[in-house]
């Protein structure tokens, strides 16, 4: 019995299927990059242009921050879908074996979401306090600007702050793409690598370098949680030829 196991096992390892996992998915966020970019930029033109034709056409001359402060809202909320799709095809990379790519942009990735939440919520904050405490028909002669116009600063910095973030991971992503490179769980070097892992660990150990040293352990349990679930592939895939196999005797 165990030498029919063993050979069931030899078949899968050996099999196209096996090596198909090894082969390189690419990431297919570029899309939701670009349309976050895009986004953005339309955000930031039309929180001028909108208020603009308000007051050109003295239909909504009084509401033009309230309407930026709606146009930001749908953003953010764009903004939070594209995060989640992101954050899917992030995770099927990730259990495909692309370990190191993963703690590279963990957090240019994000960027766009927290920036948004953040200015989401300065804009929230401004607005209220306009309403409140200096309508626009009562604090006009004792400001340099209008309200509208403090709600577009606050607009255009976040446009500044996130767009280095959107640009950069893009960046990273076409290199990624382009590069086809293996899987970094399925190359050669594996263990050598997860040898020096543990050496390097032990030095910096020594030398109290603790950025080196979280950077290394969260390399360690990225390493680990890939070859749970590439296991968990495996004994679900010796069952089922188990099962097969059972049938045809």
């Amino acid at each position: 019995m165990n030498r029919e196991n063993d050979e069931l096992v030899s078949s899968w390892v050996g099999s196209p299927q096996e090596e198909n996992v090894s082969e390189f998915l690419p990431l297919k966020t570029v899309p939701a990059a670009v349309f976050q970019i895009v986004l953005a930029l339309s955000l930031l033109i039309m929180s001028f242009v909108v208020p603009w034709k308000c007051s050109e056409l003295d239909i909504c001359s009084s509401k033009g921050s309230s309407i930026v402060v709606y146009m930001q809202a749908i953003f953010w909320a764009v903004i939070v879908i594209a995060d989640a799709y992101v954050r899917l095809q992030h995770y099927f990379n990730r259990i495909s074996g692309y370990l190191e790519f993963e703690i590279k942009t963990k957090y240019t990735r994000r960027a766009p979401f927290y920036v948004s939440s953040v200015f989401n919520l300065l804009l929230l904050v401004i607005s209220n306090l306009f309403k409140d405490f200096c309508p626009e028909d009562k604090c006009a002669a004792h400001l340099a600007l209008s309200p509208v116009n403090y709600v577009q600063i606050v607009v255009v910095f976040q446009v500044v702050v996130i767009l280095p973030f959107i640009v950069h991971y893009l960046v990273h992503v076409w290199r990624f793409n382009q590069a086809h490179d293996v899987p970094d769980a399925f190359q050669d070097d594996l263990t050598s690598s997860r040898n020096q892992l543990n050496t390097s660990t032990s030095q910096d150990i020594g030398f109290r370098n603790e950025s080196r040293l979280e950077e290394l352990l969260e390399r360690q349990s990225e390493l680990i949680r890939h070859l749970k679930n590439h296991n968990a592939k495996l004994a679900k895939r010796i069952m089922t030829l188990t099962s097969q196999r059972e049938m045809t005797l």
